[in-house]
Order: structure tokens, then C-alpha cells, then sequence
């Protein structure tokens, strides 16, 4: 066997999927969860997840990111990110 031969690895290999946690957030949100909404336009505000999305949002409308439907208490269903609630 040679020092550069790759014949004795797998031929395939599956590397770990690590989530940068640049901030806290919770995970595993479902529809009907209750969350606040920290950061951004809508700050402080309280409501409930709709849904789970992929998609732009009220604060980045030019990226997308992955974030919840919110519908606020005050009326309004607005899209968050992940980080933005707790």
C-alpha cells in the first residue's frame, strides 16, 4: 500500500451536520407554541406559530432564511427567524 493511496478508505463516507449556534434558540417549535419575538421590527411582541418556513422574512426581505409564521396577538401574522424567538 502507498502513503497517498486512497484504496484503503471507504468509498464513501458520512460526515457530521453541526448547526453554527451563533445564537440561543429554541428548537423543535410546533404549530400552536407560544413564543416572543426578540429583535427586529416586531420586538417584544408576543403570538403563536403557524408554521415552520424557508423563506424571506419581515427584517431581511432580500434573504432567506430558515424561520416560523408568527401570528401576533396584536392581529398580524408576520415571518421570523429562528433566532428571533423565544
Amino acid at each position: 500500500m502507498l502513503a497517498g493511496d486512497p484504496a484503503h478508505l471507504p468509498s464513501r463516507m458520512t460526515l457530521p451536520y453541526v448547526i453554527p449556534m451563533k445564537f440561543p434558540m429554541k428548537r423543535n417549535l410546533k404549530r400552536g407554541d407560544r413564543v416572543k419575538i426578540n429583535g427586529g421590527r416586531y420586538d417584544g411582541a408576543v403570538g403563536t406559530v403557524d408554521s415552520i418556513v424557508f423563506q424571506r422574512t419581515e427584517d431581511q426581505p432580500n434573504e432567506f432564511h430558515h424561520g416560523y409564521h408568527v401570528i401576533l396577538d396584536c392581529g398580524p401574522i408576520v415571518t421570523v427567524r429562528r433566532g428571533q424567538v423565544a
